[in-house]
């Protein structure tokens, strides 16, 4: 037997007796909102409490044709909610409604701005500790190499970086630290380099002499020196050694020596240039190998004569007052510490009135301009010429303007000795 079971109901009724009850189950889930249902053919609202204010009815209508609408600051019996509603979708008719209180929102909006203020204050903490082990690790020696930059620049050589690391930082510390050693050294050598030149400036009688080294490096290989003799006479020794730094200076120092043990037994420059000579072959023996050009000279302060033994150092120029004339000494003889034991053969000359004696080392010889071509002999006569002074120093400072337009670096010793006998005793 079959039949037919037709169920109707009145959707009004339906809402009214349903939506209380759901709405009274779902809002103790949902607590401290507050639901409510619309219906919208009727825009009867089903609520436990009353929401209708002419606000919520005009969101609630809005609703229809757009879905969802949410609105701050609702205020309903004098407390302000967040309304939110939404259409339906099993019970197409209705219109969901839900009211949140601002206040509960705006206080968890503060909770959750103090917990990250909280966070951001551990992060800042962490980056300090972080930025504090960066310096200690990293900006500190950093900063400390460049104070030692300026520690050079001051010649204070004893400062040191104290760090203490195989990473890439500690190696630079490592090397600097070895640097400003060597540095250190260095400048100690420099200082008895210098201590064993003579004074710059000398007189005698009617005889004046002027000499100043400029080194390329901290230790030169260049050196003079001068000393008196008996019977109004004045010696004087002027070399270069080979190459530069420690091993050029010691050489410098073995000649200071010879010359000092020398002065009391003075037997001519042929002879002083003969036992220097020896120092440098034995040490040639021992496998260390250094040369010297040098020129030893014994001259009579009154006559102006003098007695010249040369071992392969420049020629000697002898200039006219005022550059009137330029004269080269062609004295030969072989460097000191070369195979050859022959005796540097003596020369004699004079200096006359007025004139001036120059000894020179290569380095203005060889002084190259911007193109690569070297001063050389013709220019260096010409300035001899164009260069002279009634003093002796500032002689070797127009010199020095000459050379300093024409050589783009120095890239050798330079020293100069000049003697001018004037015309009567002084």
């Amino acid at each position: 037997m079959w039949g037919i079971l037709g169920v109707s109901w009145d959707r009004q009724k339906f809402l009214q007796v349903f939506a209380p009850e759901r709405l009274q189950q779902s809002s103790v889930a949902v607590l401290p909102r507050h639901l409510a249902v619309m219906d919208k053919k009727s825009e009867r609202v089903f609520a436990l409490r009353n929401v209708e204010t002419p606000l919520t009815r005009r969101l609630m209508r809005q609703t229809s044709s757009r879905k969802l609408v949410a609105e701050q600051n609702v205020e309903i019996d004098g407390q302000k909610y967040l309304f939110t509603s939404i259409s339906g979708n099993e019970l197409s008719e209705g219109i969901l409604i839900a009211f949140y209180p601002q206040e509960i929102i705006e206080n968890r909006i503060k909770r959750l701005q103090i917990a990250i203020a909280l966070v951001m204050i551990l992060v800042f903490i962490l980056l300090l500790q972080i930025v504090r082990q960066f310096s200690r690790r990293l900006l500190v020696p950093v900063r400390s190499l460049a104070d030692g930059i300026g520690r050079i620049r001051a010649r204070d050589f004893k400062f040191r970086v104290d760090y203490q690391s195989e990473d890439e930082l500690g190696q630079l510390v490592k090397v600097f630290n070895q640097t400003m050693k060597d540095l250190h050294d260095l400048s100690l050598g420099t200082s008895v380099q210098i201590s064993l030149l003579p004074a710059e400036k000398y007189q005698r009688g009617a005889v004046r002499l002027f000499a100043r080294s400029l080194f390329m490096s901290k230790m030169g290989g260049d050196y003079y020196d001068y000393f008196d003799l008996p019977e109004n006479r004045l010696g004087v020794f002027f070399g270069d050694v080979a190459g530069h730094g420690i091993p050029a200076a010691m050489i410098m120092s073995m000649a200071k020596a010879v010359i000092v043990s020398m002065q009391g037994s003075f037997a001519g420059p042929s002879d002083m240039l003969g036992r220097t000579n020896q120092i440098l072959l034995k040490l040639k023996e021992r496998n260390w190998r250094r040369m010297m050009t040098a020129q030893v000279i014994d001259l009579d302060c009154r006559s102006g004569k003098f007695t010249i033994a040369n071992a392969g150092q420049c020629y000697p120029y002898i200039v006219g007052k005022n550059g009137s004339s330029v004269n080269c000494l062609k004295i030969n003889g072989m460097p000191l510490g070369s195979a050859s034991k022959k005796a540097h053969a003596e020369s004699l000359a004079d200096i006359g009135a007025d004139e001036t004696l120059i000894l020179y080392t290569d380095g203005i010889i060889e002084a190259v301009d911007a193109s690569g071509e070297m001063m050389g002999y013709p220019r260096f006569e010409k300035l001899l010429q164009t260069a002279w002074a009634e003093d002796l120093e500032d002689y070797w400072k127009n010199i020095m303007a000459g050379y300093n337009t024409w050589a783009v670096n120095q890239d050798d010793d330079l020293t100069f000795l000049m003697i001018r006998r004037s015309g009567e005793d002084r």
